[in-house]
């Protein structure tokens, strides 16, 4: 038994690092899988739990920290737990990797009062992330069974899971000519598929040949940020700690060489959390 347990909890764990849209997948994380022990039936005796420490910045690079648990949950069954928050937007990350999951969750203070509470369901594939804007201190999430389910799940809380999505598209023709500088603009301020709050990690230019520019700048208009590469191929990667929202106008501006005619081809990569009721924040 011990040996299908364990092997049903990697099912659910693969499951839960399932990303969703176009380039979306999860990054490496160093994941640390522990099981619900009962008994965790109330809030005295709440099973406790460390929090995921992730950024994007940390996702990219493959060192993002979470810690997973694995629960099971049927009817008339409480399963209790006990987190230390810091201030900020927290997130209850939830998966079960099962079609017709469902069950109630709800968030207590230390004082026993409850904060807030909501169902979860599996219409969403892949981790589903509530964020709530918390105070320092202790929390309480409760997991209780409904009558139409009796399954499993899984359970990590501080830092969001984070995703990752990209595109691409191909620019304006670029002529260059008489020593000056040129620039093609792009606008995906208003793409509501990509997140709000997705930073850019890579970015990558093609058909731009080594002897055509001197120089690279990308500007995000949203972030008033700029990052100049004078390197080819014109790519930049590790991006994310620079904050560069990626549904933002974009300038991309082509420092002169010699005279030249091109066109460009670009390449985004971002990731961004995923937020309430498991879809990007749009």
């Amino acid at each position: 038994m011990k040996g299908i347990k364990y092997l049903k909890m990697m099912v659910l764990m693969a499951a839960f690092c399932i990303g969703v849209g176009a380039f979306t997948s999860t990054a490496h994380a160093t994941t640390k899988s522990v099981y619900e022990v009962e008994p965790n039936d109330t809030m005295d005796t709440a099973q406790e739990l460390e929090p995921n420490e992730t950024s994007a910045a940390t996702t990219s690079a493959g060192t993002e920290k979470v810690n997973m648990l694995y629960g099971e949950i049927s009817l008339g069954d409480q399963d209790w737990y006990k987190v230390y928050f810091d201030s900020g937007k927290q997130y209850i990350s939830l998966s079960s990797g099962e079609d017709e999951a469902i069950f109630d969750v709800a968030l207590y203070n230390e004082n026993g009062e409850q904060m807030y509470e909501w169902t979860h369901d599996e219409s969403y594939k892949g981790s589903v992330g509530y964020d709530y804007v918390l105070t320092k201190g202790y929390y309480y999430v409760k997991i209780t069974g409904v009558p139409s389910y009796s399954g499993s799940y899984n359970l990590s809380v501080g830092d969001p899971r984070y995703y990752t999505g990209g595109d691409h598209l191909t620019l304006d023709r670029v002529t260059m000519s008489g020593g000056t500088a040129k620039t093609v603009s792009f606008d995906w301020s208003q793409r509501l598929d990509i997140p709000r709050d997705a930073v850019v990690d890579r970015i990558m230019l093609s058909d731009v040949k080594s002897r055509d520019v001197a120089n690279v700048t990308y500007e995000c208009v949203a972030s008033k940020k700029s990052i100049k590469t004078a390197l080819y191929p014109w790519n930049r990667y590790n991006m994310c700690d620079d904050g560069l929202l990626a549904r933002s106008k974009w300038n991309i501006t082509f420092g002169y060489k010699q005279n030249a005619t091109f066109t460009p081809y670009v390449s985004i990569v971002y990731f961004y959390p995923i937020g309430r009721d498991g879809k990007m924040q749009k």
